[in-house]
C-alpha cells in the first residue's frame, strides 16, 4: 500500500517536461499470459520491472509486478 501512495503522488515525467526513457526490453507471451521486461529511469536510478500480466475480457491487466533499481550511469 505505501509503494502505491508513492507512485500515485509522484509527478509524472511528462509534467515535468521531462522525456519518455522506459524500455520494454522483452515480452513473452503464452496464450492469456505474459511477461514483460522493462528498464525505467527514475532519477538517480534506473529500475529494472517485470510484469506478469494476463487477458481478461480481451484486455491485458498487469497482475504482479516485481522491480529492483541500481544507480544509473548517466544519474
Amino acid at each position: 500500500r505505501e509503494y502505491v501512495d508513492i507512485v500515485r503522488n509522484r509527478p509524472a515525467p511528462a509534467s515535468l517536461g521531462a522525456p519518455f526513457r522506459m524500455r520494454i526490453t522483452s515480452i513473452d507471451v503464452a496464450h492469456h499470459i505474459a511477461v514483460a521486461k522493462l528498464l525505467t529511469p527514475v532519477g538517480p536510478n534506473e529500475y529494472t520491472d517485470y510484469l506478469s500480466l494476463q487477458r481478461i475480457d480481451g484486455a491485458w491487466v498487469i497482475v504482479h509486478k516485481l522491480f529492483s533499481n541500481e544507480p544509473n550511469a548517466s544519474g
